[in-house]
């Protein structure tokens, strides 16, 4: 009798923590390293039949990741808008 004994790969657990990093310690570089973490996660599950089945986490730490990215990429053109906004007044 065959038994596979699935175990969990550290990966997912790791992508997830450094998506909350990304909002709360480390705004853009944890969400950075929360997307490569879960990108390496997912094709070492998609070619090992050992692991546990962590797409949940995964899913989480990927929109957590982006959604961080977006509120920072739209902070950043928001400065930009009202940099500019206020050196059209100062002239």
């Amino acid at each position: 009798m065959n038994v596979i004994v699935q175990r969990a790969s550290p990966l997912p657990i790791v992508a997830f923590l450094m998506a909350i990093a990304g909002w709360t310690l480390l705004p853009v570089i944890g969400s950075i390293i929360a997307l490569i973490c879960a990108g390496q996660a997912r094709r070492e599950a998609a070619h090992r039949v050992d692991l546990a089945d962590d797409g949940g986490l995964l899913k989480a730490a990927q929109v957590l990741g982006w959604s961080a990215i977006g509120v920072a990429l739209l902070v950043v053109a928001a400065l930009l808008v009202l940099l500019r906004v206020s050196a059209h007044q100062v002239a």
